[in-house]
């Protein structure tokens, strides 16, 4: 529950200043589904992202910014520019500009990304913990404890 309404913030986040609240809950729903849904996909394709980073935010964050320009007030938006971007191409323009820049943010953190990956291989740095850690778990073989030891079996438990 907590994760979906998350998934709610992060989706209207975005449109923060641009939609009435009804367009905002509106937003915070359907972006909360589909997060919910990438969360299931997520599961289903074994992909590594524990604390569903990539589910809420990447997803959310995308769904969000692009359904600004769906619900975008044109009252809420006069003095903003993408007034002028609303007058000259109409909704669907200003719903392929956010799709425009949802694009540039993912090539920006894709360049940011691999630069700091190649810092750090140029330091030496591994970027994976040894395969005895993974097995073991990261929580215990660096942090010394576990972290869901119910899960686990631990005596400590029971």
């Amino acid at each position: 529950m907590a994760t979906g309404a998350v998934a709610g913030l992060v989706g209207i986040t975005p449109a923060a200043g641009f939609v009435t609240p009804a367009a905002g809950m509106a937003i915070g729903a359907i972006t909360g589904l589909l997060c919910y849904w990438s969360v299931q996909l997520k599961v289903s394709l074994r992909f590594d992202d524990s604390l569903d980073t990539f589910a809420v935010h990447g997803v959310g964050g995308t769904v969000g910014a692009i359904l600004t320009g769906v619900f975008a007030s044109t009252e809420l938006i006069a003095t903003h520019t993408a007034a002028q971007v609303f007058a000259e191409k109409g909704r669907v323009g200003l719903i392929a500009d956010q799709f425009q820049v949802v694009l540039v943010a993912y090539g920006l953190a894709a360049l940011g990304t691999l630069l700091i990956a190649a810092v750090l291989r140029g330091l030496g740095l591994p970027f994976r913990v040894t395969e005895e850690a993974e097995n073991l778990g990261v929580d215990v073989r660096e942090h010394g404890e576990e972290a869901y030891p119910e899960r686990i079996g631990s005596p400590q438990f029971h």
